[in-house]
């Protein structure tokens, strides 16, 4: 969604401008949606797995510590990132570790 003083600026562009502007937003987006794709690709999860998120997560009284940390995670992202640390799922076949984990991606 766009701001209101952004849609202002570009109503105020001349029109070719605004054109271009659009162009360049659709290639931005074209290219996250490709880099997206390409992770995909190479992860071999399929597509399944793309859609999956927090809200799609069932959370149960076996798994509900580990969406609680990763949701913690997440929300404290850049903090983790700067001191270089990470999170690990293990688990059995089946729990949920990997939907958890594209959740985190995605979210």
């Amino acid at each position: 969604m766009m701001p209101d003083s952004l849609k202002k600026k570009i109503d105020e562009l001349p029109p070719y401008e605004v054109r271009l502007q659009q162009e360049i937003d659709k290639l931005n987006i074209n290219n996250k949606k490709s880099k997206l794709q390409k992770l995909l690709d190479y992860s071999n999860l399929g597509e399944r797995f793309f859609e999956k998120n927090f809200e799609s997560y069932q959370v149960n009284n076996n798994n509900v510590k580990a969406f609680e940390t990763a949701k913690k995670f997440i929300s404290n992202f850049e903090i983790a990132d700067k001191r270089g640390t990470g999170i690990i799922f293990y688990g059995p076949y089946g729990v949920g570790k990997t939907h958890l984990a594209c959740s985190m991606q995605m979210n």
